[in-house]
C-alpha cells in the first residue's frame, strides 16, 4: 500500500517507510538536541509527539523521504519545505503516519496506532490549552487587570489544565 499526499501544485508525493529509509533519516535527521532521529523510537519514545509537533523536524523527514522523488521534478529543498503548510502539512502528516503504520509488522500496528492516538490527543488538549490561555491574557489586556488579578487568573487556568 502507498500512502500519497499532493503539494499545493497537485504534485504527487509517495511514501514509503523501508530499512532504507530508516538508515537514511538515522544518517541525515537530527532532533533539537543534535541526537540522530530513528523512527522506531515512535514506539518507545516521544518520537511521534515530535513529529506531530515539530514541523521543522517533520519536514526534514519528509525531505529525507521524498528526495528522490523532488530531485527527478527539479524541486529544491527550500521549494519542497515551502509547499508544506496548512492542509499540504496535514495531508503529508496523515501520509507519513500511513506509511510509518505500513511498515511495521501487523502486531505492531494497534500499538504504533494507539501511540499516534494519544499523542493527537495530547496535541489537540494543549492546543485548546493555549487558546484558553490567549483568551485570558487578551481578557486581561482588554479590562486592565492588575498584576495580582493577572496572577490569580492564571493560577485558576493552570490549575484547570492539571485538571484535564
Amino acid at each position: 500500500m502507498m500512502a500519497i499526499f499532493k503539494d499545493l501544485e497537485e504534485r504527487e508525493w509517495v511514501l514509503s517507510v523501508t530499512v532504507r529509509t530508516l538508515k537514511e533519516v538515522r544518517k541525515r535527521v537530527r532532533d533539537a538536541t543534535g541526537k540522530p532521529v530513528d523512527l522506531m523510537d515512535v514506539l518507545f519514545g516521544n518520537l511521534a509527539f515530535s513529529i506531530l509537533s515539530d514541523t521543522v523536524l517533520f519536514s526534514e523527514i519528509l525531505w529525507v523521504m521524498c528526495e528522490g522523488q523532488a530531485k527527478a521534478q527539479g524541486v529544491s529543498h527550500d521549494a519542497f519545505d515551502a509547499l508544506l503548510y496548512d492542509e499540504t502539512l496535514e495531508a503529508a502528516r496523515g501520509a507519513f503516519e500511513e506509511a510509518l503504520l505500513d511498515f511495521f509488522p501487523p502486531k505492531e500496528k494497534l500499538p504504533f496506532q494507539n501511540i499516534l492516538l494519544r499523542v493527537k490527543e495530547i496535541k489537540t488538549t494543549s492546543l485548546e490549552a493555549q487558546s484558553r490561555e490567549m483568551a485570558v491574557q487578551a481578557d486581561v489586556i482588554r479590562k486592565g487587570k492588575s498584576e495580582q488579578e493577572i496572577r490569580q487568573t492564571m493560577e485558576k487556568l493552570e490549575a484547570a489544565q492539571r485538571g484535564i
